[in-house]
């Protein structure tokens, strides 16, 4: 779904687009003594993280839905961090049998406590009557 999404916006030609892979960073469950608002990371994976989500000026997730919300490995990534994604635009792209909405309806609440300006259309896949695509992916957009 993510290389879907990167191959539709990588036709424009006014800005960089990058796929970002949440398998390629892999994050145990939040780990930090401190609490990400304070920006003292003590984990390497963490500054990876904090690194890579910093260099980026927007976003946009694609996640499926999972029990009326998004992937646990999402909401972790979400949570290890706050400076980095503050002041910053997201986008969303969801997918399920109810097309997502849901659990984009979850990551707008966490999108505001991250002082993140969502945009309020979504792209929303209804995969009721259709097979279920690849595992999700995090885009991000710079």
């Amino acid at each position: 779904m993510a290389r879907w999404a990167l191959g539709l916006a990588s036709k424009r030609t006014d800005a960089e687009f990058q796929l970002v892979d949440l398998r390629d960073f892999p994050l145990p469950h939040l780990d930090e003594v401190m609490p990400p608002s304070f920006g003292q990371y003590q984990n390497e994976h963490t500054r990876q993280w904090a690194q890579e989500v910093a260099s980026f000026d927007g976003f946009v997730i694609v996640t499926p839905e999972y029990n009326h919300s998004t992937s646990g490995v999402l909401k972790n990534a979400l949570d290890y961090l706050f400076a980095e994604w503050n002041n910053k635009a997201v986008g969303f792209i969801s997918y399920g049998a109810h097309g997502g909405v849901r659990a984009v309806e979850h990551l707008r609440v966490m999108a505001g406590e991250l002082m993140m300006a969502d945009v309020r259309a979504q792209v929303v896949l209804n995969f009721a009557t259709e097979p279920p695509p690849l595992p999700w992916s995090l885009l991000i957009m710079v």
